[in-house]
């Protein structure tokens, strides 16, 4: 039974290096995004704080309208009851009492709406301080951006030229390599070509070389037949005169037989004729007993000679 395979452990993820002018660049957006949203804050306070004193100095433009109104009404309400004093003959004491009640009652109301003048105008003092302090708030929070801007633009400045910098880095390593790799292809194509150049030369020299082969071989087969043709001839000239020299040779030899045979004929016929001779001669054997030992002897030489002749 397989036994599973055990999880490889993952690869640990490399840590990517930030460059310090690209850390500073996002440092400098993260601090002006904060003092963004700070100014958002401080506007919306100020706001409040303006709408409050808004609403605060229509109160006292209110209040100070109803004080002068009263101011009014009191001065209005005390010049009719001096004129009800000195115009009337008899002494009214009812209409004087009622214009006098008139002018206590105005009087009041001044006094009253005054005190109110008095409490809104607090109220509105409190409103500007906290407006003022408002619109420092959105003043100081606008100073941290056009600071928190300025760091923003130039580390967008320092990181386009550390930018350019790698570019033109990489710009030279990519011509640098581009020039390596030309250098390669045309040491390679260099190579190449004389590769090739061998390779004809080669190809050329085993041409010329088979081409000097052939015809080397060409001539050797020439050369050949020749000598074949030539030891033919010889070996035909010397069959022919080994032919020649058999035949006569033989014609010889067959003469020689010829000669032989017809000594040997000649020799048999003169031993027959001896022969012959020496029957007639045989009743004459004492009276001729001389002759016939010649004839004797000349029978057994010649049967000597004709042993010999026969055994050549």
């Amino acid at each position: 039974k397989k036994q599973p395979a055990a999880e490889e452990p993952l690869p640990k993820k490399q840590e990517v290096k930030v460059p310090a002018e690209q850390k500073a660049l996002n440092d400098a957006k993260a601090a002006l995004k904060s003092a963004e949203v700070k100014l958002g804050e401080a506007s919306k306070v100020l706001q409040t704080a303006k709408a409050a004193d808004d609403k605060a100095k229509s109160a006292v433009k209110q209040a100070e309208g109803k004080v002068a109104a009263d101011k009014k009404n009191v001065i209005a309400a005390n010049d009719k009851l001096v004129q009800a004093k000195s115009k009337s003959a008899v002494k009214d004491v009812k209409t004087q009492a009622d214009l006098a009640e008139k002018v206590g009652a105005a009087k009041d109301t001044l006094k009253a709406d005054e005190k109110q003048l008095k409490a809104v105008k607090v109220t509105q003092k409190s409103t500007a301080k906290t407006l003022s302090s408002a619109t420092s708030g959105v003043e100081s929070a606008q100073k941290a951006i056009d600071k928190s801007r300025k760091s923003v633009v130039d580390s967008e400045t320092k990181f386009a030229k550390y930018q350019r910098k790698m570019a033109d880095k990489a710009e030279k390593e990519k011509k640098a390599r581009i020039k390596a790799e030309q250098k390669k292809a045309k040491a390679e194509a260099e190579t190449k070509r004389k590769l090739e150049k061998e390779q004809k030369k080669a190809a050329k020299e085993a041409k010329k070389q088979a081409k000097q082969a052939k015809k080397q071989a060409a001539k050797e087969k020439k050369q050949l037949e020749k000598a074949k043709k030539k030891a033919a001839k010889e070996a035909k000239k010397k069959a022919d005169k080994q032919k020649k020299q058999e035949a006569k040779a033989k014609k010889v030899a067959a003469e020689k037989a010829k000669k032989k045979a017809q000594a040997i004929q000649d020799e048999k016929n003169k031993i027959k004729a001896l022969e012959e001779k020496k029957a007639k001669s045989a009743s004459l054997k004492k009276a001729m007993s001389k002759e016939e030992k010649d004839a004797a002897a000349a029978l057994a030489a010649e049967a000597k000679k004709l042993e010999k002749l026969t055994s050549k």
